[in-house]
């Protein structure tokens, strides 16, 4: 059974809005209606000139946004959005993964980022964690020095074991790069990982997790350099 994610209320007391932007019409309608049916407020664009008009005439709590659109380029649909309303979330869904624009995506603030095809549970959860009371600006407690270096271990340990996974098992060091962060999607990790790990980017491990492990290392330093297997 299909799990509904918990659904708020904007600061306006009213249901969230989501704008969805694909100009697949048997994807936008479905998402729309799966939507619909957990309560958002939900509008349809079918291309980005149209998301873009949508989105100056209402502020949306989150977009869904497609990256290869008839007319403009998703990524400068989301980045025009992002520039007038910094707090709406953006979900990147995609038919066509590259690592390359995941990192971008991220970049830009996105929020997560889905392959095609993608389940309801699955966009449940993505949903769930963009929307939630804790994402909206509201004041979350300072976590103390021992919560925060649990969960440095915590994060450490589980890129350990993408990274090992990714080193004894070919099709996944393949999917890493083909798929970029769906291929990642078994492990309990933030977009921000993900995209870490598929870009081989280790000033970011170095600023997150500090020292990296010498194997973990030589893995990293072959991701972002693109060696096939």
């Amino acid at each position: 059974m299909n799990k509904r994610p918990e659904v708020t209320t904007n600061p306006e007391g009213k249901s969230q809005r989501i704008l969805v932007m694909d100009d697949e019409q048997t994807i936008a309608e479905a998402l729309k209606r799966v939507l619909l049916e957990q309560g958002y407020a939900v509008e349809l664009a079918m291309t980005g000139k149209d998301a873009l008009v949508k989105s100056g005439q209402q502020e949306f709590d989150l977009l869904i946004a497609d990256l290869r659109l008839p007319d403009i380029n998703g990524m400068d649909v989301i980045k025009n959005i992002k520039c007038e309303h910094p707090a709406t979330k953006v979900v990147v869904i995609t038919g066509y993964p590259s690592v390359p624009s995941a990192v971008e995506a991220m970049k830009l603030g996105v929020f997560d980022y889905l392959s095609k095809p993608f389940g309801v549970d699955e966009l449940n959860k993505v949903l769930s964690a963009a929307l939630n009371k804790e994402e909206t600006g509201l004041a979350k407690p300072v976590p103390d020095e021992k919560d925060a270096q649990e969960d440095i271990l915590i994060l450490k340990r589980e890129i350990h074991k993408a990274l090992q996974r990714a080193a004894r098992d070919e099709q996944f060091w393949k999917d890493i790069f083909e798929h970029g962060t769906a291929a990642l999607k078994d492990f309990p990790l933030k977009p921000e990982a993900k995209v870490a790990i598929v870009s081989g980017d280790l000033q970011w491990f170095k600023e997150h997790i500090g020292e990296v492990e010498e194997d973990d290392l030589a893995l990293i330093t072959k991701i972002e350099e693109r060696e096939v297997w």
